[in-house]
């Protein structure tokens, strides 16, 4: 985000390590974050800065217990959570607004 021109001199006040504590301190005007797409888009109160897409890769572990893997409940969630990420990907690349 720093190589940004708008931003190229900014001077970073607030250090967050997760992306909530990040909206909650643009929320504040402590001002702006690199927020996914699907945080901030549906923040009446939250505008985009730049119409530059921004290619990130960010990757989603699932934990699961490892006596828990191949119970049919455990794998049917996975199979689900897996259908709906992949069914909402515009939304999470920013390229429709969340439902």
């Amino acid at each position: 985000m720093r190589d940004a021109p708008l931003l190229a001199e900014a001077r970073v006040v607030v250090h967050a390590h997760s992306v909530s504590t990040q909206a909650i301190a643009v929320r504040a005007g402590l001002g702006v974050a690199l927020l996914p797409c699907f945080v901030g888009d549906p923040d009446p109160s939250l505008r985009r800065l730049f119409d530059v897409s921004l290619q990130t890769e960010t990757h989603l572990w699932l934990l699961i217990h490892a006596d828990l893997r191949q119970t049919a409940r455990v794998r049917a969630f996975v199979d689900h959570l897996t259908t709906e990420i992949h069914a909402d990907k515009a939304v999470f690349e920013g390229l429709v607004a969340q439902k």
